[in-house]
């Protein structure tokens, strides 16, 4: 089932969906629904947050980051993000600052006590990545910090939907959609 929602004119996508776009622009050629269709954002696919990426996904809502998610949402799914100490491993956390954070925020703010190390304001990845594989940063730091910054990324897309009469209808029709997937 294909929805198309004329207030909707760009889809977020990862890489390994350019074959359902393809299906969706061809549809709209084929019905004559030239007016909306579809532009599409490939991106890369952030790893899945949790230990296991075997779990699945459906099944576990914590798996990743999602624009609906409120302040709560987050803090519980950076709770059981998986943040290893081994640098060897794959770290979610660490590729949600180098690929969201830095690159929307310019910075990755630590803040902790004193006692603690105190704060740290970090510009590049490089410098990130350097005091987390030292042990300068413990990884209950990280996911606090990133916590922290996932808000107030996603706060100005919580206020739009919110206050925006359009936004909020769009909202409803895809939640409506959905539904028919649950």
């Amino acid at each position: 089932m294909l929805l198309f929602h004329e207030a909707a004119d760009m889809w977020l996508l990862s890489l390994d969906q350019r074959g359902g776009h393809m299906v969706a622009r061809q549809f709209c050629n084929d019905t004559g629904k030239r007016n909306i269709r579809p532009v599409a954002l490939f991106n890369n696919v952030l790893p899945n947050l949790l230990e296991s990426p075997e779990t699945e996904m459906i099944d576990d809502p914590s798996w990743a980051i999602f624009m609906e998610d409120d302040e709560d949402d987050i803090a519980w799914k950076m709770d059981k993000a998986f943040c290893p100490l081994d640098p060897a491993e794959v770290n979610p956390c660490l590729e949600y600052v180098e690929h969201i954070i830095l690159p929307w925020l310019g910075k990755f703010e630590v803040v902790r006590e004193e006692k603690d190390g105190g704060n740290k304001t970090f510009l590049s990845m490089e410098e990130f990545t350097f005091d987390y594989q030292s042990g300068a940063l413990h990884p209950s730091d990280v996911k606090h910090a990133l916590e922290r910054s996932l808000n107030m990324v996603l706060q100005p897309i919580r206020d739009h939907f919110r206050d925006n009469a359009g936004a909020k209808k769009l909202v409803e029709a895809m939640e409506k959609y959905y539904s028919y997937f649950r």
